[in-house]
């Protein structure tokens, strides 16, 4: 798995007939209104903006109530920290690393480099 940076997903646009949305920037509305991300958020989603949690706390009730599958799984997130271990490794040792190899525990100079600074921390 290659992971893209996020400079290469953006700029992106979601067009529709009633205007332009830019993620994580504004909306251009057909009438010529430019609505800030804030904006958006405080109009369309205030429980998110008040409580970044909110969408876990109902996902949770589904999976309860409603016995819906979680949106994500351990197993992507798993994955997810593969990829974070695997550019912290790379970083570490220089050279390129397959997430593979973090996740099968070949390669893991980051993660001892950790554990030897909680040792030392403990002093």
């Amino acid at each position: 798995m290659q992971a893209r940076s996020r400079s290469s997903l953006l700029p992106f646009a979601i067009y529709g007939s009633k205007g332009c949305f830019r993620p994580g920037r504004h909306a251009s509305l057909e009438n010529g209104q430019i609505m800030p991300m804030a904006g958006i958020i405080e109009r369309y989603a205030p429980d998110v903006a008040k409580n970044p949690f909110a969408h876990s706390y109902a996902e949770l009730r589904e999976a309860i109530v409603d016995g819906k599958p979680p949106i994500s799984s351990a197993e992507r997130g798993l994955e997810a920290l593969g990829v974070v271990f695997a550019a912290l490794e790379s970083a570490t040792i220089g050279q390129p690393v397959a997430v593979q190899d973090i996740l099968l525990g070949h390669k893991h100079a980051y993660e001892d480099a950790v554990l030897e600074e909680m040792k030392t921390c403990k002093r």
